[in-house]
């Protein structure tokens, strides 16, 4: 079991990195982009689990990755508690 952070939004996973000392670029960015109901997140997941997601990342398909990502216990801002029970969805997104 590893923990891994990033970022999510309405389009699904944007990054998704094994954490380290660097969670500050990821948190900034997330706070940059509320918008788009962007959140940082941190997660605990088996390998098997990580396989799975970057399989979803590789196909680019992020927002599969963002569903299956919802079914573990996500570590995220009390802030932005809303905003994960609204993504993924792009329709949220104000300049698409």
């Amino acid at each position: 079991m590893k923990t891994y952070c990033g970022v999510c939004d309405c389009h699904g996973i944007e990054s998704f990195v094994e954490k380290g000392s660097t969670r500050f670029p990821y948190m900034m960015r997330a706070e940059a982009n509320r918008q788009r109901h962007a959140i940082y997140y941190e997660v605990v997941l088996s390998d098997e689990d990580k396989k799975i997601i970057d399989g979803f990342i590789e196909l680019k398909e992020f927002t599969k990755a963002l569903d299956f990502l919802k079914t573990k216990e996500m570590k995220i801002p009390a802030h932005h508690k809303k905003s994960l029970s609204m993504i993924p969805n792009p329709d949220l997104d104000p300049f698409s």
